[in-house]
């Protein structure tokens, strides 16, 4: 595990049998850093931000993929308010 403030590792997100986001790996590094996203439409950038947000319902497979400063989110029940103040 790096020193990173987040780290997204092969998430996946699905929604109603359709996969959305799949594979999705990248690191942000260091508070400050500046990550940029784009594509498509349609191809899941803004719910790629609203899950990083805490904004919409994690899969328990999506739990596994996020770690925020060396915390693995795996946790039944997410602090949503906590988790969105260290982010």
């Amino acid at each position: 595990m790096s020193n990173s403030v987040l780290e997204v590792r092969n998430l996946k997100r699905v929604i109603d049998g359709r996969v959305i986001i799949t594979n999705l790996s990248f690191t942000v590094k260091s508070p400050g850093d500046v990550l940029f996203i784009r594509g498509a439409s349609g191809v899941g950038k803004s719910l790629l931000l609203r899950v990083l947000a805490c904004l919409d319902p994690l899969q328990a497979s999506c739990r596994q993929s996020l770690v925020l400063s060396r915390n693995a989110l795996t946790g039944i029940e997410l602090d949503c308010a906590g988790y969105r103040k260290e982010l």
